[in-house]
């Protein structure tokens, strides 16, 4: 059964009033819980899948006409919640996300940044350039900032690192001293307790956990330790961008299938429904 052929029918108009015969997408099948959640359902992992005919043949008695099941079983509203190999995506996510993250060490805030100025890091004193880039973004919440991709002079200063901000080429005389740096596609998200729970923490938090200071010059707050690249390992935990995106694509790698027997006899039933007697809300129990 063709799943889409089983679609009540409309029409589009288009802009030059032709009018279109197609399907209503907008009324479609959905599988109650109880059915995804039954003894009849199985889980397969698949690291990757690269179309759902493939699946729906190996486990529906080599009938690649029933990925429909696939898709309303496992709620596939998108490419994204098909199984996508994880050192495919972990490659597309350094591709993706190439800039460079500067944080401001002392977790002090940049106010007026934007997007498109130009960030140079210098050696403070000495004026020799060593990298910057344009601003993709700025984090208030962490103290940092995104650049879209790094250039690197290959100057090598001996005083530390100062960050320059600079407007269409002109400094804003805002000017940092550097703390930690990270590859955007590891740029810190998330920041958790060690141990059992592992509750979030902000970093606002002080590190004796007694208050928050959400100043521009914060005292002894996580979100200084980090700046300065000094978070204790032993007390907290950093969840970065790859780690968030990596553990989304897990969630999609355990596929449910029902049972053959099952899978034919929704097919059968759907088929015999005339689409325009789809309604929406409608309850339909097959037996």
């Amino acid at each position: 059964m063709s799943y889409i052929k089983s679609l009540p029918k409309t029409t589009f108009k288009l802009y030059d009033g032709t009018v279109v015969p197609s399907v209503n997408i907008f009324k479609s099948f959905v599988f109650s819980d109880n059915l995804k959640n039954s003894n009849s359902t199985k889980k397969v992992f698949y690291d990757q899948i690269k179309r759902l005919e493939y699946v729906a043949y190996s486990n529906y008695s080599k009938n690649s006409s029933l990925y429909w099941v696939t898709v309303l079983l496992n709620d596939i509203d998108s490419f994204r919640k098909i199984p996508y190999s994880q050192s495919i995506q972990n490659a597309d996510t350094k591709k993706e996300l190439k800039g460079m993250v500067y944080y401001i060490k002392g977790a002090k805030n940049i106010s007026g940044i934007l997007p498109g100025d130009v960030v140079l890091l210098r050696g403070e004193g000495d004026g020799e350039w060593k990298s910057g880039g344009v601003v993709k973004e700025y984090d208030s919440i962490f103290r940092r900032v995104v650049i879209v991709k790094e250039g690197v002079t290959g100057g090598n200063p001996e005083n530390p690192p100062v960050v320059d901000v600079y407007r269409d080429g002109v400094t804003t005389g805002t000017t940092f001293e550097l703390g930690r740096t990270e590859n955007e596609y590891d740029k810190v998200i998330k920041i958790y307790e060690i141990g059992f729970g592992g509750n979030e923490v902000s970093p606002f938090q002080t590190i004796d956990g007694t208050s928050f200071d959400f100043t521009d010059e914060p005292t002894d707050t996580i979100g200084v330790s980090l700046a300065a690249n000094e978070l204790s390992a032993d007390v907290y935990r950093v969840e970065t961008e790859l780690d968030r995106r990596t553990l989304n694509n897990a969630e999609y790698k355990n596929m449910k299938f029902t049972s053959t027997s099952l899978a034919f006899k929704l097919s059968s039933f759907l088929s015999r429904i005339p689409p325009q007697n789809l309604e929406r809300g409608q309850t339909i129990r097959v037996k």
